[in-house]
């Protein structure tokens, strides 16, 4: 769960103790489905990660979209080598369809600044 960007909270999967559940017969509609499914169809996958950069007392932090990457640098240059290395590291043991993303995904990075001087 994201508290915020940035900071992130894992919680334990729900499952509703045994007999509090109502007794719901077949032909009744389904409220909730069973837990999310990643699609593998052709049209649900992307072709780049996004990145989103934000510069902060001298530190540049990028954060990704579409899967959990977070790192930082004390340059753009610096965050950037961090970033391509940490998408390494986690897409080496993840199977990019799985996640709805091509074989080889881009990185599309974006950056954050205020829009007037301060």
């Amino acid at each position: 769960k994201r508290l915020r960007r940035g900071l992130y909270t894992i919680q334990k999967e729900y499952r509703a103790p045994p007999g509090s559940l109502p007794n719901v017969d077949a032909a009744s509609p389904r409220v909730a489905e069973a837990g999310a499914t990643y699609e593998t169809e052709p049209h649900a996958t992307r072709s780049a990660i996004h990145a989103v950069v934000i510069e902060n007392e001298g530190r540049y932090t990028a954060e990704c979209l579409e899967v959990a990457v977070v790192t930082q640098g004390r340059s753009l240059d610096e965050m950037l080598g961090n970033l391509r290395e940490a998408l390494d590291l986690y897409m080496a043991d993840e199977d990019p369809v799985l996640l709805g993303l091509t074989h080889r995904p881009r990185l599309l990075v974006s950056f954050e600044t205020s829009a007037l001087p301060s």
